[in-house]
């Protein structure tokens, strides 16, 4: 998807690619030489027991893990909910007497 006309938050992204583009071919005499190189110093530390290299590897072949993350949504009518219920929400106090501020993430609508 590309960004509303007048964004300017891609064309730094742009201009470090094409910095690192240039000095991998001035480095290594093209941009593929270069990159071959330092994925074969990258194996290299691998083979050699760095433990982020192994992991760079990883993610980088099979992917990184997919995270996950946990929400609960609770939809109730406000119509149906009390006066002391609907003071609480709007103090932003839980249904466990803790503060929303306080870690709990629940969304109540």
């Amino acid at each position: 998807m590309a960004a509303p006309v007048g964004n300017k938050f891609g064309a730094n992204r742009k201009e470090w690619q094409s910095a690192i583009k240039r000095a991998l071919a001035r480095k290594a005499g093209t941009v593929a030489a270069g990159l071959d190189k330092i994925a074969s110093d990258l194996v290299d530390e691998a083979y050699a027991g760095d433990k982020e290299a192994r992991r760079e590897i990883w993610d980088r072949v099979d992917g990184k893990a997919a995270q996950t993350v946990d929400t609960s949504l609770t939809i109730r009518d406000e119509r149906a909910m009390s006066d002391a219920e609907l003071a609480a929400i709007a103090a932003g106090v839980s249904g466990d007497g803790t503060s929303e501020a306080a870690g709990d993430s629940s969304l109540t609508h």
